[in-house]
């Protein structure tokens, strides 16, 4: 099929890969204008952008598609098909209806549920022990259009949403390689969603990281792995910002140790060191004490230095049973 492609992250890179492998002749790759990015503010290209120089596909990055002149190029190009994978913008009914066969979108959530800009995040967050993705044709509104195709997507237990994004992306390509090939035969569904079912995953903030050691544990473990790597879980130790980069929930208030003695957690205010040492599987950490239960800290990363062993960061700080995470 003659296809317009737009998407702009890495997660939609094995999409825009798959069209090329199936043999789709992508006549345009659309994605957001370079932007500064990281602690140098250093201006980088999209991923989508490198793929499409790489494998030299025509490249646009429109400050806005959704202007005329920008939808008259496009509509010059006589596309079959817009496929749609995070591109980071609403479009406009001008654009999406553009191509003969209609503008499809591939979501990283089992919609109705998680519409928005980090379903992935978001889930993880919740505690969701299964995602998925999602195509659908495409209207106005957001991630709100009729279901084409589904596929559920297990979170692994430790799984961060980084880890998650980097899987979701393949699985998410090849649904789309399913679905174009039942839009070309005339036989894609139209599923309408149910609104009573749907639920918001917002943009996350660099707020959103910021740990609330009186949460519950299991709360934390979740919160942690679905704001990594970005925004990242911060707190504070000592005055300076820690990234929190891998934890474990310690199960009970007295959790045994490999050396047959207990955490004890009971009596600890949340954010305070309980105790430095390996845990049943010999994996070193710190042990701190949340708002029901503790979390056994794994990985961290203080500001501007590289990620690192908690144990290791705890003996170089010379940290202390009672020490404070926190505000």
């Amino acid at each position: 099929m003659r296809v317009v492609f737009m998407g702009t992250p890495r997660f939609a890179v094995p999409s825009l890969s798959r069209l090329l492998e199936d043999g789709h002749y992508v006549l345009a790759v659309v994605t957001q204008p370079d932007k500064p990015r990281g602690r140098g503010r250093e201006v980088n290209p999209p991923p989508v952008k490198l793929f499409a120089l790489e494998n030299g596909l025509r490249l646009l990055q429109p400050e806005n598609v959704n202007l005329e002149e920008r939808i008259t190029e496009l509509a010059s190009l006589k596309p079959e098909l817009v496929v749609v994978v995070a591109y980071g913008a609403i479009l406009r009914r001008q654009l999406l209806d553009l191509p003969s066969s209609g503008s499809i979108n591939l979501h990283a959530s089992l919609l109705p549920r998680l519409r928005g800009v980090a379903p992935i995040n978001w889930a993880i967050i919740l505690g969701e022990k299964v995602t998925g993705v999602t195509t659908m044709w495409m209207n106005e509104k957001v991630d709100a259009g009729e279901i084409i195709l589904q596929r559920e997507v297990p979170i692994l237990p430790e799984e961060t949403a980084g880890e998650l994004t980097e899987r979701m992306g393949s699985i998410g390509s090849e649904l789309l390689s399913e679905t174009l090939k039942a839009v070309a035969r005339g036989i894609a569904p139209r599923v309408p969603q149910d609104v009573s079912l749907s639920s918001y995953a917002p943009r996350l903030k660099k707020e959103d990281g910021i740990i609330d050691w009186s949460k519950d544990a299991e709360s934390l473990f979740n919160h942690i792995r679905g704001v990594t790597p970005w925004p990242g879980a911060q707190t504070i130790f000592k005055g300076e910002t820690l990234k929190i980069v891998k934890t474990r929930v310690v199960q009970s208030v007295e959790e045994p140790r490999a050396d047959g003695e207990r955490w004890v957690v009971r009596g600890h205010s949340p954010g305070a060191a309980v105790d430095v040492r390996g845990d049943v599987s010999g994996q070193g950490g710190i042990v701190v004490a949340t708002g029901k239960g503790a979390l056994l800290v794994l990985v961290v990363q203080p500001s501007g230095k590289r990620p690192m062993g908690a144990a290791e960061f705890a003996r170089g700080r010379r940290l202390l049973k009672g020490d404070r995470f926190g505000t």
